[in-house]
């Protein structure tokens, strides 16, 4: 992990301490939790704070939806990220704790689980983001993410869900 992320022995000490003690309250292998500080290590978050808070709410996303942690890091990194959320910034790890309670509301207000929210996303967000629905536009966020709930709700999700949001967003601007 150390040569991936490239931190200081001392802040390597600090994120092992931090992972064993997640590893012991979300009930996950330190196999697991290594994997997913890679994993983490690899997307460039170079700030421990911003590691930590992301580790967090991976474990908190892996646990309510059943999910591999890896697998919920990548999705929580890639999701913010595209909605408008940096890398670079201190900010990052706020923003993916952010997105994971986005995510995961969206997902228990409909017949829907992350996966499908973020398939979605991944059909439409890009579009949304350069629309001005981004992180810093939360009020908009919240309005797009009800818009997949509503469309979850009528047995519309994922690639279909964001084909159909993707299109109802270029439509207008093609329009005469």
């Amino acid at each position: 992990v150390q040569a991936v992320s490239g931190q200081t022995n001392a802040e390597i000490s600090v994120l092992t301490q931090k992972a064993q003690e997640f590893s012991v309250s979300y009930k996950m292998g330190i196999d697991e939790v290594t994997d997913g500080l890679a994993t983490l290590g690899r997307a460039g978050l170079g700030s421990l704070d911003t590691q930590l808070e992301t580790l967090q709410s991976g474990f908190q996303l892996a646990k309510v939806e059943g999910m591999q942690l890896n697998d919920a890091l990548e999705q929580i990194v890639q999701t913010t990220s595209l909605m408008g959320g940096n890398l670079n910034s201190v900010s990052f790890g706020k923003d993916t704790q952010d997105m994971t309670d986005m995510l995961l509301a969206t997902s228990m207000s409909g017949p829907l689980d992350v996966n499908d929210v973020v398939q979605t996303l991944q059909y439409s967000g890009g579009t949304a983001a350069a629309g001005g629905i981004n992180l810093e536009n939360k009020d908009a966020l919240y309005d797009y993410l009800g818009a997949i709930s509503a469309f979850a709700q009528k047995g519309v999700v994922g690639s279909m869900a964001g084909t159909a949001m993707r299109a109802f967003f270029t439509k207008p601007a093609s329009q005469d």
